[in-house]
Formats: structure tokens, C-alpha cells, sequence
């Protein structure tokens, strides 16, 4: 018997039939618990947010010399009660003792701000967010209130970085930002999110959002890289860099290995480069087609396993040394290239619509050999195009196979552009490694098939 069903049982052998269950603590035979009010538990909710925040402003403030620290555990864990406490009462004076507590806050500032060397606003304002964190906890939602309060912890706590990053900060980067934002919050949510042309082959909705996740990756892949080339090290440039495009990062490290034959430093970027290109693949049908990333994970796991052992086995030799004059960065373009963006939002809705009449026409095996070829040209088109088809109208198989052909067929052409840029013994190496990690899934695909 289950514990929900002695439960059960124990109060109804206690009431006639009809009446409400009924349950009396501290009675002998009876399952007795201990009932806290609602409103007590949220309040310690409160004061748990005003402790997290508390926490870092004391930590913060440790060194500071005594009757300087302003506020620190107590204080904020006050603020947490307090504006907890306030929201229990009726509304107009849960607002007016709010709103009395925030103007104290402000007074203090501004009477603390008088000193030359007391200028910072944080503390006013994680004090009037401690306070409103502290309402929303009483109010009903204390999971919320931590959850801010924890976000809140992790932004107080990084100051330093955060003004590092700040100080790195350079106009192209803050504008692509701001175009982002437009893109991802602004246009998104205003596409349609329905079927509409030839066959319901276009989506808007969907078709941005290809748009916001590439230029996205590019994005975050620019300001990586901006931050790591030459100062991060070869390997870690070229993951970077192939965040943005593997292509281009492989171009340029084997022209680097070229003029550097005797060190396998730009070999092991290459294959860096190579497997952020796959698991760049991976993560996109994660997230667009989590129904066949199972099947293609299964196909392409042996050549990012190859991959994965051949930088590492590269890791171990000591023929890596860097002439001080050879140039260790990646030049990529754009932080937000959005022209890429729409180009691959374009080709996505033609192919969309090839895939839809032919799938209408002629069936899933020929869509295959399609998509298949899209992915030659570009493996996210073929990746979005088999997003957008309706559900069930290709294997999960066949269209695993389809995004391992051209994937597999990338990293030869890689392998014939590494060895044609670096004609040397290094650069026949990495050739051999990029082959043969294909080799291996093309054998899995074809034991598979």
C-alpha cells in the first residue's frame, strides 16, 4: 500500500460517509502534521533574497574601514523582510510603506553621495530591488523572488568583468549589438507564426528566426573571437573564429601551417576549427529537429570522436613552438553579418518550397537526394528546410542521412583545401586526419543504411 493510499484510508475510517475529510493533530491514530501558514513561508522567502543579495554587498564591502559599509547582510535582509512584511497589508498602505522605505533609500544616497569619493548608485538600487523582491515573495511568487535575487548575486558579483568587457567594448560590436536586439526582440515577435504560400511551405515566424540564430551565432562567434585572437592562443583563436565560419578559419590556418612547416600548432586549429563545425550542426538539429539528432549523432560521432583524439594527439608533440613574427589571428568580417542572414533565410524558403512539391510529387526518397544537395551548398539550409516540412513526412533516418552526406562530403573539401594551401608534410597530416574522420562516419553511414 502506497503512502498516499494509507493516507487516504487512515481518514476515512474517521468521518461518516459524505463528510469532509478531516484531519486532528496530536490525536492518537491519526497522522498529525504541522500546518505553517502560506504567508509565513513567503516571508521567509523575502528574507532569503535579501540575504542572497546581503551576502555580496557584505563581501563586497569587507575591507571597507568600520562605519563605511553602509549595507551589508543585515541591512539587505531587512529590506527583504521589510518589503515582504509591507505586501501583507492592504494595498494602499503596502504602497505608501513601499514607497516610504524606497524614498528613504534615495535620501540616504543622496546624503552618502556628498563625499567626493562616495558616488556609486548600486547599493540604492539593489536596496529598492531588494525591497520590490521582498513584495513579490509575499505576493505569491517567492520562486520568482529568489530567482531574482540569484540573478541580481551574479550581476553584483561581476564588476570587474563586467567593466573589463566594458573597457574592450568598440563601436562596430556596441552597433551590431543594438541590431540584434532589433532583430531578436523586436522583429521576431511581430512575424506571423503560420503557414502561408504555395503548398504552406513559409513560415515568417520560423524564417526569422533562422535570421536572428545565425546572425546570433555570428554575433557571439566575433565577440569571442575578438577576445582571443593572438592572446588566447592558436587552438583556442581558431574555435572562435569557426564559430563564425570553419571555412574561413581553415583557409587561413593552412596558409599559417604553410609558412610554418615545422610546427603542428595551425594543424591542431584546423581540426579545432572541424569540430566546432560539427557540433555547431548537432546543437542547430538539437534545437529545430530533436527528433533525428539521436540518428545523426550516431552518424557523425565516430568523425568528431576522430577529430576530437587527433587535436589532442597533437597536444602532446613538441614541434608546436610559433615564430614570434608568424600572425596567429583569424581576420573574419562583419560582428553581425546580416546579409549572410537573410541570404540563408532566402535560400531556406526556395528550398522550402522545392521540398514541399517535391514531396507532394514524387515522395521522401527523392526529397532525400534534395536536401541532400541543398546541404552541399549550405548543411543549416537543409538543416531549416527539413524543420519547416510537415511532421512526419520524412524518416527520421532518411533525414539524418541527408545532413551527414554533405557534412562528411564539408570536411573533405576542407581536407582538399588544407592540403592545396599547405602542400607540406604538416599540411598532408591533417589532410589524412580530416579523411579519415569522415571515412569513419561514411563507413557508419553506409553499415547503417
Amino acid at each position: 500500500m502506497t503512502y498516499r493510499s494509507l493516507w487516504d484510508s487512515r481518514i476515512s475510517e474517521d468521518r461518516p460517509l459524505g463528510d469532509s475529510p478531516r484531519v486532528t493533530p496530536f490525536r492518537e491514530g491519526h497522522l498529525s502534521t504541522a500546518i505553517v501558514p502560506p504567508a509565513l513561508i513567503n516571508l521567509g522567502y523575502a528574507g532569503a533574497a535579501g540575504l542572497l543579495i546581503g551576502l555580496e554587498r557584505g563581501w563586497t564591502l569587507r575591507e571597507g574601514a568600520q562605519g563605511t559599509r553602509v549595507a551589508g547582510v543585515r541591512t539587505f535582509t531587512l529590506l527583504g523582510l521589510g518589503g515582504g512584511a509591507a505586501a501583507l497589508l492592504p494595498i494602499p498602505l503596502a504602497a505608501t510603506l513601499l514607497g516610504i522605505f524606497g524614498l528613504s533609500l534615495l535620501a540616504g544616497y543622496v546624503r552618502h553621495s556628498a563625499r567626493s569619493d562616495r558616488n556609486s548608485i548600486t547599493a540604492t538600487v539593489a536596496g529598492v530591488l531588494t525591497l520590490a523582491l521582498g513584495a513579490i515573495a509575499t505576493g505569491g511568487a517567492p520562486t520568482i523572488s529568489i530567482a531574482g535575487a540569484a540573478i541580481a548575486t551574479i550581476i553584483l558579483a561581476s564588476r570587474e568583468p563586467l567593466h573589463r568587457w566594458l573597457r574592450g567594448l568598440r563601436e562596430p560590436e556596441l552597433r551590431a549589438g543594438a541590431r540584434f536586439a532589433v532583430i531578436a526582440f523586436v522583429l521576431l515577435p511581430l512575424a506571423p507564426d503560420m503557414a502561408m504560400g504555395p503548398f504552406d511551405a513559409w513560415n515568417p515566424h520560423k524564417l526569422w528566426w533562422i535570421v536572428v540564430l545565425v546572425s546570433g551565432l555570428s554575433f557571439l562567434g566575433y565577440l569571442f573571437h575578438a577576445r582571443a585572437a593572438g592572446r588566447r592562443g592558436v587552438v583556442v583563436t581558431a574555435l572562435a573564429a569557426a564559430i563564425v565560419s570553419s571555412t574561413v578559419a581553415t583557409a587561413t590556418l593552412a596558409r599559417r601551417l604553410d609558412a610554418t612547416p615545422g610546427s603542428s600548432l595551425f594543424g591542431r586549429g584546423i581540426l579545432a576549427a572541424n569540430i566546432v563545425m560539427l557540433a555547431r550542426i548537432l546543437a542547430i538539429v538539437a534545437i529545430f529537429l530533436p527528433a533525428i539528432i539521436a540518428h545523426l549523432a550516431l552518424l557523425l560521432a565516430p568523425a568528431l570522436g576522430a577529430s576530437l583524439f587527433g587535436a589532442l594527439l597533437g597536444a602532446r608533440r613538441t614541434d608546436m613552438a610559433v615564430a614570434p613574427d608568424v600572425e596567429t589571428s583569424i581576420p573574419i568580417g562583419n560582428p553581425l553579418d546580416l546579409g549572410a542572414a537573410l541570404g540563408l533565410a532566402a535560400v531556406v524558403a526556395a528550398a522550402s518550397l522545392i521540398g514541399h512539391w517535391i514531396l507532394d510529387r514524387f515522395g521522401d526518397l527523392t526529397l532525400g537526394i534534395v536536401l541532400a544537395l541543398v546541404g552541399l551548398f549550405d548543411v543549416d539550409a537543409a538543416v531549416f528546410t527539413i524543420a519547416g516540412l510537415p511532421i512526419g513526412s520524412i524518416t527520421p533516418t532518411t533525414a539524418a542521412t541527408a545532413l551527414a552526406m554533405p557534412v562528411l562530403l564539408n570536411m573533405v573539401a576542407k581536407a582538399v583545401l588544407t592540403i592545396s594551401l599547405a602542400p607540406g608534410r604538416a599540411g598532408l597530416g591533417t589532410a589524412l586526419w580530416l579523411c579519415g574522420s569522415a571515412a569513419l562516419s561514411g563507413a557508419a553511414l553506409v553499415a547503417l543504411m
